[in-house]
């Protein structure tokens, strides 16, 4: 059997299968891929780049769905709400011991900036 030919009942084998999916569902997805991409430190105007590019199937379909305004708040809310995590990850770095709350192994559920 060739390399790139997988026989028919192969239970690994890559299936795509499309759907429709409801604007609530594409508005998760958004949030989804945004707070991905401002986790892994892009700027804003990177990640609506993503967006806006048929080459990114899953950000793109979220884009056609949404639009552009509703795109642009996501991925808005999305880099602020890591910023502020960031931010506050920061501080207690710089400060250790102040707030056992920093100390947690998950540091962007974070809600927002935290004072110390």
């Amino acid at each position: 059997m060739p390399y790139n030919d997988p026989e028919p009942e192969d239970p690994m084998a890559l299936n795509g299968v499309a759907f429709e999916a409801t604007p609530d569902a594409a508005l998760e997805a958004a949030y989804t891929f945004a707070e991905e991409l401002a986790r892994l430190g892009q700027p804003e105007n990177s990640i609506l780049y993503l967006f806006q590019s048929p080459q990114y199937q899953g950000p793109y379909s979220a884009f056609q769905a949404l639009g552009i305004d509703t795109v642009t708040q996501v991925i808005k809310e999305c880099c602020t709400a890591i910023a502020s995590c960031r931010a506050a990850l920061r501080d207690c770095h710089l400060a250790p011991g102040k707030d056992p709350g920093c100390e947690t192994a998950a540091p962007w559920r974070c809600e927002g900036p935290q004072s110390h």
